[in-house]
This record gives structure tokens, sequence and C-alpha cells, in this order.
């Protein structure tokens, strides 16, 4: 499956660009047309191999979570954190994983050193207070799993390549 998607993202590719190379030949007007092909050409690879986890706020996860009577992933992460960076390159950015996660679970992502205020059913916490108070989260990147309520099964601490993060979240 993933051969053919990236056989597919090579091929829109190749064929985005020949269309680039053939009207940026033209006028300014005609490079800005091929701008735009190429982009709607390459739409379907966007999709197909190298669509996003559905990330979301934690307030907003957690009521979705409890209204679609769904389980929990939370990242917490910072700007800052080498190894997050690296999780999201390299983990976090394949199509087993991505579709994974957005097919069994609600997806959040908490800035772990934020002080953003979130609204947790008329309590509010910063993300920081959240991480570091209720999580207990000590270093990043982590990795909570919560029920549908919102109990939390446990928090996981530290990168996670593919293989390792298919078999924590299966």
């Amino acid at each position: 499956m993933i051969h053919r998607l990236l056989t597919l993202t090579l091929a829109v590719a190749v064929i985005g660009l020949f269309s680039f190379e053939a009207s940026a030949e033209t006028s300014t007007s005609g490079a800005k047309k091929a701008d735009a092909t190429m982009a709607k050409s390459a739409a379907p690879a966007v999709t197909d191999s190298t669509a996003k986890i559905n990330w979301m706020q934690f307030d907003v996860g957690l009521a979705k979570a409890k209204k679609e009577k769904k389980h929990m992933f939370v990242d917490f992460t910072t700007a800052w954190c080498g190894w997050c960076k690296k999780m999201e390159a390299e983990t976090f950015s394949r199509p087993k994983v991505i579709k994974y996660v957005n097919d069994n679970f609600i997806a959040a992502k908490v800035i772990g050193d934020s002080d953003k205020e979130l609204d947790l059913d008329g309590y509010k916490i910063s993300e920081r207070n959240l991480t570091t108070g209720s999580f207990k989260v000590t270093g990043f990147p982590a990795f909570a799993f919560l029920t549908p309520d919102g109990i939390s099964l446990g928090v996981l601490p530290g990168y996670r390549p593919t293989d390792a993060m298919m078999q924590v979240l299966e």
C-alpha cells in the first residue's frame, strides 16, 4: 500500500514538474497559471501519502472524546525539544501511524511550556500546569492515553521510532 502511495506521489510530482516547466516558458501570468496547475496536480498526493494526524487542543479533544466515546492520545511537546521535532518528522509523518491514530483516537497536542489557558468543563488550567501538574510530565516528548471520560491510563516518556510507537498504539 505504501509503495503504491509513494509511486503515485512521484508520478504526480513529475507530471506537475513538466506542467510547470512547459508553462514557465510563457509570460509571467503563464508562470502563475503553472503554479496553480502544479498545486492542483499535487493535491491528491498530499491527502494520500502525507496526510497529518488530526491534532487538536486538549480541551476540545477531551469534549470530542466524551461525545464520540473514543480514547485520547495526547502528545506533550515543546518548540525547543529536539526529540519532539524528530517524533514529528520521523514517526508522526508515517502513513501507518497517521492512519492508526486518526482512526482509533482523538489526538491532542499539548505545548508543555505554554501558558495558554484551557477550559476543562469550567476549570481553567494552562497547558504548562496540565503537563506538569495533572500528568506529571518531567521530560519531552511524552504521550498519554486517556479513556473517553478523560481518565489517564498512563504516560509514556521519550522518543519512539515508528515501529515502537505502533506497538504501543496497537
